[in-house]
């Protein structure tokens, strides 16, 4: 009977194996791959330190930067209540109507700009502080080998692999996803930058251009500013949405790392139960 028990055990061994020999092959990766797979330490730290003196200058300019949003906004938000009164006296006026619409685009814009910031620096403290956690843990990544395991210890195992195993694959969803949107804003922003200097060179050029006879004179040119200062605050949150979505993407690919360096320590471990039952 005990026998029996044994070959039962070790020929679920042998198929799980297997299985998890082709899953290996689906990450491309080898069922004997070392767990030392993670970024070297001296590198880490590097990173960290990087990291850490980044968001200590952020940091130093946060209150010169939430006054300056914060007056922007307010400057244009005060803009738009007077256009707003122009048009109960004036009805139907073009230039006002623009003036309206690129005002309310520029705040949306600045809003924009406040959030992007913040989710940037987020992404930046979430990455110290999974940099810092492989720190704390790399003298207790291995598990301890035991010489006997119970079937339940291997149901146990076997149900974290696939766990494991699930939280890499999901990652590495989101790590396509994230490359793809950072990819979309750098050519988003080539783009915009185009019109961003045609914009500066039609305002460079509007003095030349504009005929005494033109009674809208002022209103092209007030419509044009605006819409040359909307062009600049676009491009600022552009670049700073290049920073927010490369933090983002740098912390998608240090989590992947951490979750493959667990998922290889538990197959490791695997195979030493494999080993150490035959």
């Amino acid at each position: 009977m005990k026998i029996m028990k044994k070959m039962i055990v070790l020929s679920l061994l042998f198929l799980f194996s297997h299985a998890q020999a082709d899953l290996l092959s689906s990450f491309g990766l080898n069922k004997d791959i070392s767990l030392d797979v993670a970024v070297g330490d001296d590198k880490i730290e590097k990173e960290l330190q990087q990291l850490k003196k980044e968001v200590d200058a952020i940091d130093l300019k946060k209150t010169d930067f939430d006054v300056d949003i914060q007056q922007k906004l307010e400057i244009n938000r005060q803009k738009i209540k007077q256009v707003e009164i122009q048009l109960k006296q004036v009805t139907n006026d073009t230039y006002l109507n623009k003036q309206l619409f690129v005002l309310k685009g520029t705040v949306q814009i600045l809003t924009n700009i406040k959030s992007s910031r913040k989710s940037w620096v987020g992404y930046l403290r979430s990455r110290i502080a999974l940099l810092s956690n492989i720190e704390e843990g790399k003298n207790k990544e291995h598990e301890e080998k035991k010489s006997l395991y119970t079937f339940a210890e291997l149901q146990v195992l076997n149900k974290k692999i696939a766990n494991q195993e699930d939280k890499v694959s999901h990652i590495d969803t989101e790590k396509g996803e994230a490359r793809l949107d950072l990819e979309n804003s750098k050519k988003h922003f080539e783009s915009h930058e185009k019109v961003y200097k045609e914009k500066l060179k039609e305002q460079s050029e509007f003095g030349q251009e504009v005929l005494p006879s033109d009674h809208y004179a002022r209103e092209k040119s007030t419509l044009l500013d605006l819409e040359v200062k909307m062009a600049q605050y676009q491009k600022e949150l552009i670049e700073l949405q290049i920073k927010e979505k490369t933090a983002k993407l740098l912390l998608a690919e240090e989590k992947q790392n951490v979750e493959q360096r667990q998922l290889n320590a538990s197959r490791v471990q695997k195979d030493f139960i494999v080993r150490m039952s035959l």
